[in-house]
């Protein structure tokens, strides 16, 4: 067996040495597919209302795209449609069967005539789901025992995805128990996993990807010691993400999930309300998933009282204004902290709850100082603004490195220094934006004045063509002067 491998080497490398481009074929795993199809029902006293290319843009268009963009192309869903409604001879305007608390014999005995229908029109065909759509507002559910999700013709695409994701192994992320109250259900994640807002198209959690072998180990670091080095971590809607997820294990059930969000593909389409950043997801496998077995911590608890769907809205973690840069766990002594944004990405670090307080001072004062120096400037306070400046810039630079306490001493220094810059002559005004392109030289780009020696050769040039044109125009009116 040695000697083809050899004499394949040996070829590759000669085809190599003189040109030649050689194409060496690697086999493509296969994509897995997973087939579904749509049927569509009405009843005697009840038609239907929305049309068929409606319901094939909702439950099939849309969920293709959907899934091909969240599984960074990993699965492919493909769903049929049986294009005509069918009549089903039951009255249901007066059951009980549209809403959460729905009669489960009344829904049962329409669910079982529905299967039946289903099973008739498709035969043996090989579908991993069946979707069964009816007419008018009855509540959605699912059978399990017959792969048979059924959904009213009024929902949207977000509603077919979240059941394929159970088909694929996901639970419900969101609380049963206030659902059956009447109550806001989605308080463990709110908007962060389909799985938990089954109204909208967002993209799943970390912790729903790397469930479903979305994420590669590749794309995962576990960390077991604070002040481990920095990591940039990427969007969760990137496809090319070199890390998706820093894992940061606590016991053997627990753990911290550290990913990032971006307005980026179908999370663009978010609430403008929805701030982007550092998610931290904290699991407990320990947990059922309808009791908070994957809940987000809140960078902004409490910040919509009276909008409980809105509560998670700020959750993630970021830098800036209006930004929290640390979470700190005081039981545990650990803190994750925010420490840049690059792009979509966000560099992060841990450490203990002292460190995580030291950089929400810093970052609390570097705010600060950006502020008195954008009041100097707004009252031409100009002398002596330029250190103030650099001191800031400083600040940022050691804040980006984690120098926490260095970051706290420069940003104090700029304060101090815009707060002593005094009003300034024509001399220094002149020199003020000199100073200020060079300390904020990554953002803006100054036009340069003329030196002297740029000056001089622009004159004599203009002063040759100046006399050339006179020499010209005397030589005319001589050749017109009669001998």
């Amino acid at each position: 067996m040695r000697k083809p491998v050899c004499l394949l080497i040996l070829c590759l490398v000669l085809a190599a040495g003189c040109g030649l481009s050689v194409e060496v074929f690697v086999p493509i795993r296969p994509v897995p597919e997973v087939k579904y199809v749509v049927t569509l029902f009405e009843f005697e006293d009840l038609n239907h209302s929305r049309t068929i290319p409606e319901i094939r843009r909702a439950a099939v268009d849309e969920v293709q795209t959907y899934y091909d963009e969240v599984s960074y192309g990993r699965i492919r869903v493909r769903g049929t449609i049986i294009e005509r409604w069918i009549r089903i001879p039951i009255k249901v305007k007066k059951l009980g069967i549209f809403y959460y608390n729905y009669d489960r014999d009344d829904m049962l005995r329409i669910d079982m005539r529905t299967c039946a229908i289903i099973d008739e029109l498709i035969g043996d065909s090989e579908y991993s789901i069946r979707f069964a759509v009816y007419a008018g507002q009855i509540w959605g559910h699912a059978r399990e025992e017959n792969r048979t999700a059924f959904i009213s013709e009024f929902r949207d695409a977000s509603v077919y995805a979240h059941e394929l994701g159970h088909l694929l192994g996901l639970p419900d992320l969101y609380s049963y128990e206030l659902a059956a109250e009447g109550r806001y259900p989605n308080i463990y994640l709110g908007q962060w996993d389909l799985m938990s807002a089954s109204w909208q198209l967002v993209h799943f959690c970390s912790w729903s990807k790397l469930r479903l072998g979305w994420i590669n180990e590749e794309q995962v670091v576990d960390v077991t010691q604070k002040h481990e080095r920095p990591f940039i971590i990427d969007a969760i809607e990137n496809k090319s993400a070199k890390i998706l997820l820093v894992r940061v294990p606590l016991s053997e059930n627990e753990a911290y999930y550290v990913e990032v969000r971006a307005r980026l593909g179908l999370d663009a389409k978010l609430d403008r309300f929805v701030r982007m950043g550092v998610l931290i997801l904290f699991v407990n496998e320990a947990l059922s998933p309808e009791n908070g077995k994957v809940v987000a911590m809140d960078s902004h608890p409490n910040s919509a009282r009276m909008a409980p769907q809105m509560e998670l809205f700020d959750a993630p973690f970021s830098i800036g204004r209006g930004e929290v840069v640390a979470y700190i766990d005081r039981a545990r002594n650990l803190s994750i902290i925010v420490l840049a944004k690059i792009g979509h990405s966000y560099k992060i670090m841990l450490g203990d709850a002292a460190t995580g307080n030291k950089a929400i001072e810093a970052n609390t004062i570097i705010l600060k100082a950006e502020d008195a120096v954008a009041k100097a400037e707004r009252e031409q306070r100009l002398k002596g603004l330029g250190e103030a400046r650099s001191q800031l810039v400083k600040a940022k630079a050691d804040y980006n490195e984690s120098r926490f306490p260095d970051a706290i001493t420069s940003a104090k220094a700029a304060i101090d220094l815009a707060d002593a810059a005094t009003g300034t002559t024509s001399e220094s005004i002149t020199a003020t934006p000199t100073m200020a392109t060079t300390s904020r030289a990554a953002e803006t780009t100054a036009t340069p004045s003329p030196s002297p020696s740029a000056v001089a050769p622009t004159t004599m040039a203009l002063a040759i063509l100046i006399a050339a044109g006179a020499f010209i125009i005397l030589r005319k009116s001589k050749k017109k002067i009669p001998m």
